[in-house]
C-alpha cells in the first residue's frame, strides 16, 4: 500500500496542485493513505506514524525541500525497522533538479511511474550527525570565506562563496566575485583532475569529504539549514531505492528492480 506524504499547502495554488495530484493517483488506480504535513504534524512525524504502520512505499508529494525531508526521516528510522522502504517522489518545482534527474516532464508521469513501482537504487549523501539527503547540500555566503577542502586523498584551501555537494559526493566550489575559470584549473592542478583540466568541468569527487574553517557556515538542503561546518560527508551507496520512470532514468542509475507490493 502506499503511504503519501503531501507538503503542507501555502497558497491556494499549492492546494490546487495537491487536488490534482490526488485526481491522477486515483485515475490511475494506485491511491492509498494520504496525509499533508502541518504545523500540528510535520513531515517527519507523518513518516514515523506510515512506517511504524507498516507501510512499505512511501511517496513525498512536493518541493525538494520537503522531498528530502521525507528522505532523511526514512533513512534515519529504516535502520531500526530491519527491512527496507521504497521510496516514490512527485516533485511539485517546476524547475526541479530531482525532476530532471528521473527524466519527469509532468506531474502525470511522476504519478504514471509510481503505478509501475519499478525502482532502482540509488547514492544518498550523509552528513555525519545530520541528515541524508538526495538532491544536494549548499553552502552560500556573500562574502568570500577561507575554508579547508580534504577529500579523499587531497587537500586544499581556498576563498569561496558557493560549494555544492551532491548525493553521489561529486561536489564543486567557487568564488562568485572572482572567475571561476581560475579555481578550477588551480584545484585540477592540485588534484590532477584531467577531466577538469581538458574541459572546464568544476567538479570533483570523493568518498568522504570534509569542509572546516575559521568561519561556522551553514550548511543547507534547499531551503533548511542541517548542519554548520565543520562537517563531513559521506557517499552513501546504493542506500535507497527509488521508484523511476519505466526505462528511462540518469546514466547513474543502476539496474532497475521491481518487486511485489
Amino acid at each position: 500500500m502506499y503511504y503519501y506524504v503531501f507538503e503542507q499547502p501555502h497558497s491556494s495554488v499549492d492546494r490546487k496542485v495537491n487536488d490534482k495530484v490526488k485526481m491522477i493517483l486515483t485515475d490511475f488506480g494506485i491511491v492509498g493513505e494520504f496525509c499533508v504535513s502541518s504545523p500540528a504534524r510535520s513531515a517527519e512525524e507523518l513518516v514515523d506514524m506510515g512506517l511504524r504502520k507498516g507501510m512499505g512505499t512511501v511517496v513525498a508529494v512536493g518541493s525538494e525541500d520537503h522531498i528530502n525531508r521525507v528522505v532523511n526521516t526514512i533513512k534515519t528510522l529504516e535502520r531500526g525497522l530491519h527491512r527496507d522502504i521504497v521510496f516514490g517522489a512527485v516533485p511539485t518545482d517546476k524547475e526541479s533538479s530531482l525532476r530532471e534527474r528521473l527524466r519527469l516532464q509532468n506531474i502525470q508521469e511522476a504519478c504514471e511511474a509510481l503505478k509501475y513501482r519499478r525502482f532502482t537504487t540509488v547514492d544518498v549523501g550523509y552528513i555525519e550527525g545530520a541528515s541524508y539527503f538526495l538532491t544536494s547540500a549548499e553552502i552560500r555566503v556573500a562574502r568570500p570565506t577561507r575554508v579547508t577542502i580534504k577529500a579523499d586523498r587531497w587537500e586544499s584551501e581556498a576563498e569561496i562563496t558557493d560549494m555544492a555537494i551532491y548525493s553521489d559526493l561529486t561536489f564543486n566550489f567557487y568564488n562568485s566575485q572572482h572567475a571561476k575559470g581560475f579555481v578550477d584549473r588551480w584545484v585540477s592542478w592540485l588534484t590532477n583532475n584531467r577531466d577538469v583540466q581538458d574541459k572546464g568541468i568544476s567538479l570533483f569527487r570523493a568518498k568522504i569529504l570534509r569542509v572546516s574553517g575559521e568561519a561556522v557556515l551553514p550548511v543547507l538542503v534547499e531551503k533548511t539549514v542541517v548542519a554548520r561546518t565543520p562537517i563531513v560527508a559521506y557517499k552513501m551507496p546504493r542506500a535507497l531505492k527509488l521508484i523511476v520512470k519505466r526505462d528511462r532514468f540518469t546514466p547513474r542509475a543502476e539496474e532497475k528492480k521491481k518487486e511485489p507490493e
